[in-house]
């Protein structure tokens, strides 16, 4: 056995509480907001590749239940399974089909949950350097290319009223 319940929990305790100093560390967030950075970042980085993976996943669990299924002719335990396969897989898509507009609601374009949260974690680990949007800044040339310093933050003129 690799390791106990109670050491797995006490390792995945230290790493959440790892992310969670990362999180607030460069800068004052809540707790809850850090947690709240924590999840919007991951669900963001699941949310691009899940359709794809997802459907992929499905078309190949019923290719595979489909050979299973003519292989099985004579053999009735095999055709239940490679039936139960097929049943699997299609709940599997329902379940992916419901969860992807769902996720795109907390991390797309016209999201409300996820709101503000890149801005509220600088991107660069304390100590780096400043300049992208959302990082505070005070003279000009302290933000990264076309972004200008408007009323102390990095700003996107192009997407964000500066005026």
């Amino acid at each position: 056995m690799i390791g106990s319940k109670k050491s797995l929990k006490t390792k995945l305790a230290i790493i959440l509480l790892c992310l969670l100093y990362l999180a607030t560390s460069a800068s004052a967030l809540t707790i809850a907001e850090a947690i709240k950075n924590v999840v919007c970042k991951v669900l963001k980085t699941v949310m691009d590749p899940l359709p794809t993976i997802g459907v992929s996943l499905v078309l190949l669990m019923i290719i595979y239940a489909a050979v299973k299924y003519v292989y099985s002719a004579d053999d009735p335990g095999g055709r239940k399974q490679a039936k139960s396969i097929i049943v699997n897989a299609l709940i599997g898509g329902i379940i992916l089909l419901i969860a992807v507009p769902l996720g795109k609601l907390a991390v797309g374009s016209n999201a409300t949950f996820c709101e503000g949260t890149d801005s509220a974690t600088p991107t660069t680990l304390p100590g780096g350097p400043p300049g992208n949007e959302g990082d505070p800044c005070s003279d000009p040339n302290e933000c990264n290319g076309n972004l200008l310093c408007f009323n102390g933050v990095c700003t996107d003129c192009n997407t964000h009223p500066c005026a």
